[in-house]
């Protein structure tokens, strides 16, 4: 606690403390006092926020705020981890959007457009082994998307135990969707979030639920935003997602097999491939070692109208195990990816 003058006039905000650090919403106190003293937040007037970037890249917030006759100064030093926010808009530089099936090297493309400035979130989530640079995703976008597919009956698959037709929290990623599932949804908290996320141009926000979710985002998106479509090789994919089952406890309780995640690769894919007959060439495909060889960069700085460094792509990453025979539906969607790529597959 410090002692400090008070200005004449103060913006009325509040900031909630937790432990995740500060969250400020810009907006006017008394719109969200009742809501706020019902559930418990610490309600604040905000004299000044200040942030920089050190060197490191760490961002560096300081907020003085106000309780009372208290006078609060705050340090808040956000861990690397955590992918601070950026947001250097450049003349004629495009939002986007990245899809593809997680495990497929959307991270990869993530980390190259959060390098190039794009706002991309808050607090994205951090990296662990098996992406250890970060996901360059954020969960309220995940939030979003995750609520859209809860009004979504998924398919099931001919054949198998899995095709769940509600996932967990969190595991939407894994979902199969029927080709024309209703995206009418009109839900205001999740329109009124969508409405807010697309102001904070520009902006780049990764979630492969887009395959599925990006009709309704259409909706609100203007034409300076183009779509990013990552793939690989789908053994490599379903490999990797089903490592990542193994792995993650938030996971272990959907039942997946290999079959089940080539359904997951061709339904997520072929939704992208119908997706593009609706928006034209503002649907970007892009396999992930063209990533890697750096003409895939090339070609997303020409149509991002912004240079993107090949710095953030390493072949040290690619790690997921190749292998396996894939079904001729899958095979047949991949073949159609790589030509919208321009891509050779074994290139």
């Amino acid at each position: 606690l410090v002692t400090r003058p008070l200005p004449s006039s103060c913006p009325l905000v509040f900031i909630v403390f937790d432990g995740n650090g500060v969250a400020a919403c810009l907006e006017r106190y008394r719109r969200f006092d009742g809501h706020l003293r019902q559930n418990g937040f610490i309600l604040f007037e905000c004299l000044e926020t200040k942030s920089d970037h050190d060197r490191n890249g760490v961002l560096n917030v300081f907020v003085y705020a106000r309780r009372g006759h208290r006078i609060l100064e705050r340090y808040v030093n956000r861990d690397p981890g955590q992918q601070p926010i950026r947001n250097h808009a450049r003349p004629g530089q495009k939002n986007c959007l990245i899809l593809g099936t997680g495990r497929s090297g959307t991270s990869m493309a993530g980390g190259i457009m959060y390098a190039a400035g794009y706002y991309m979130g808050e607090n994205l989530y951090r990296g662990r082994e098996t992406n250890p640079k970060g996901f360059y995703e954020c969960a309220a976008i995940n939030f979003i998307n995750e609520g859209i597919l809860g009004n979504i009956r998924s398919e099931r698959t001919p054949g198998t135990r899995a095709a769940r037709t509600k996932h967990e929290k969190g595991q939407g990623w894994l979902s199969v969707v029927p080709p024309g599932a209703d995206m009418d949804i009109d839900d205001p908290v999740l329109l009124g979030k969508i409405r807010e996320f697309v102001k904070r141009e520009p902006f780049c926000y990764k979630d492969p639920r887009f395959c599925y979710t990006l009709p309704l985002w259409l909706r609100f998106l203007n034409d300076n935003t183009v779509f990013i479509c990552i793939f690989r090789d789908p053994a490599k994919t379903i490999n990797s997602i089903l490592a990542e089952c193994r792995r993650m406890p938030y996971l272990r309780g959907l039942t997946i097999n290999g079959e089940i995640a080539a359904t997951v690769f061709a339904t997520m894919y072929g939704h992208a491939l119908r997706h593009a007959a609706t928006v034209g060439e503002r649907m970007i495909f892009v396999h992930y070692n063209q990533l890697l060889s750096g003409t895939g960069i090339k070609t997303l700085s020409d149509r991002l109208g912004v240079k993107l460094s090949g710095a953030f792509a390493d072949s040290n990453l690619d790690r997921a195990r190749p292998g396996g025979t894939c079904p001729a539906a899958v095979m047949d969607v991949y073949g159609e990816l790589c030509t919208r790529a321009e891509y050779i597959h074994g290139q």
